[in-house]
């Protein structure tokens, strides 16, 4: 089954963002889009295999990872990644996304509650979207009653 990744364009203008190498550039975007990825932004990833997709020497990836988790921006151990503040990069939200995140948070939580702030991580994300799915909801209903 084929998946779609949407990210905001307005990444290109992040400071951050913009200023990254192209290869750091096309790192992140691989990131986020990856065929491995997942509405949560947790995953496991192999560096060997991100080498050989990206096209990038092993080394040149662990760099440019390191200075991911340098700028706090990914957590990365034992071959599973974290997108820090993935939310922000999530386009939509609704019920489906909220019950897709935290069914994967119950099927991954035992491999990534051992690894260092990885929980956290999910329960940022978990929040978010709940309070998004909340905040919609309320306003919602006082359109309705506007109604």
């Amino acid at each position: 089954m084929s998946k779609q990744r949407v990210i905001k364009d307005e990444m290109w203008d992040d400071e951050w963002f913009y200023d990254l190498d192209p290869s750091e550039k096309l790192l992140w975007v691989f990131l986020l889009t990856n065929p491995r990825s997942n509405i949560a932004g947790i995953y496991k990833i192999n560096m060997r295999w991100v080498s050989q997709t990206t096209g990038f020497d092993k080394d040149v990836v662990k760099n440019i990872m390191n200075q991911f988790k340098k700028d706090k921006k990914v957590l990365y151990e034992n071959d599973w990644v974290a997108i820090i503040n993935f939310h922000k990069h999530l386009p939509y939200r609704n019920e489906n996304i909220a019950k897709g995140i935290k069914r994967l948070y119950e099927e991954n939580k035992d491999y990534t509650k051992a690894l260092k702030g990885f929980e956290s991580v999910w329960v940022t994300l978990l929040n978010s979207t709940l309070l998004y799915l909340s905040d919609s909801e309320s306003n919602d209903s006082q359109s309705k009653k506007k109604l």
